[in-house]
């Protein structure tokens, strides 16, 4: 099952034609999808075929009506692609309002990501008035069903103290199952807590594995911590050779600091043949990055 990520029931259920445009053959799932009798599959799996040009000509349009048909006919992955549609204005006007109806929709009938999209709705207005206390239980929501998004959202809002009381054990808790689910930065939140000691015991083995796992994820902050760790020894055998690696990639994903630190990882040779003209091309990039002048 093919469902789009982004970034409530209808009162009434709605009507859509899904005949196809002139000249141009219906696809099996649509003819199915006209006589109502599967609950909303064949509806979700011809917008699919619309929306991606598989075995048919790329159609957003159609692909936002077949959605929305098989939304009215409950099929919660529908009312997902049809508020993804409406987000981001595809095949159809944008309206931030309908999506977050339609993430809801898809949320009750048990779409995680739903649940995620329509808590970051609440959390920033789109759509809907802020309520950081519905935007923190969708996410809850979306964290039980399973997606790392929600995880890492639901980990922001107890850390935080929005929506919900301030509990920072929790927070950890919600940043690891983030982790867990590949989202790098949820990595590297819990490792800051293992750091620091919040919310956990401090651990600096721990702190570090996370950073390092942040930065196997492409976060550059991550790498940057990384190398600081692998630079300073605690919790982990300096090696400052890895430290001059970790500081590169903290480089090479935008962050300045790590280029700062990866120059004088050459200009001094920690970790690495010493290098001038090597260092001042990561100072180099540290100005571009921080766009200063004089550099």
């Amino acid at each position: 099952m093919r469902i789009f990520r982004s970034f409530v029931v209808f009162a009434a259920i709605f009507q859509f034609s899904t005949v196809p445009t002139l000249g141009q053959s219906p696809l099996p799932e649509e003819m199915a999808c006209e006589s109502n009798k599967d609950n909303g599959k064949a509806c979700f799996n011809a917008g699919v075929k619309y929306s991606m040009g598989e075995g048919v000509a790329k159609d957003e349009t159609r692909a936002t009506k077949l959605f929305m048909k098989g939304c009215s006919l409950g099929n919660a992955s529908s009312c997902y692609n049809a508020g993804s549609q409406y987000a981001n204005g595809q095949g159809v006007a944008e309206d931030q309002a309908l999506a977050t109806k339609l993430f809801l929709q898809s949320c009750n009938g048990g779409v995680s990501p739903g649940c995620y999209n329509a808590g970051f709705r609440y959390h920033y207005g789109l759509g809907v008035a802020k309520d950081q206390t519905r935007a923190t239980k969708l996410a809850v929501k979306a964290c039980d069903g399973g997606d790392a998004l929600g995880c890492y959202d639901a980990g922001g809002q107890h850390a935080s103290g929005l929506g919900v009381a301030e509990n920072q054990t929790r927070a950890v808790e919600y940043y690891l199952l983030a982790c867990d689910g590949n989202v790098a930065p949820g990595c590297h939140n819990a490792s800051l807590r293992y750091l620091e000691g919040k919310g956990v015991a401090k651990d600096q083995t721990r702190a570090t594995e996370l950073a390092v796992k942040a930065c196997d994820g492409g976060y550059a902050l991550g790498c940057f911590n990384a190398g600081i760790q692998y630079g300073n020894g605690p919790g982990v055998t300096e090696d400052h050779t890895r430290a001059a690696a970790l500081f590169i990639k903290a480089c090479d994903g935008g962050y300045a600091p790590g280029c700062h630190n990866a120059g004088f990882q050459y200009e001094n040779g920690f970790g690495v043949a010493k290098d001038l003209i090597r260092a001042n091309d990561f100072f180099s990039k540290e100005c571009a990055i921080l766009k200063k002048r004089g550099c």
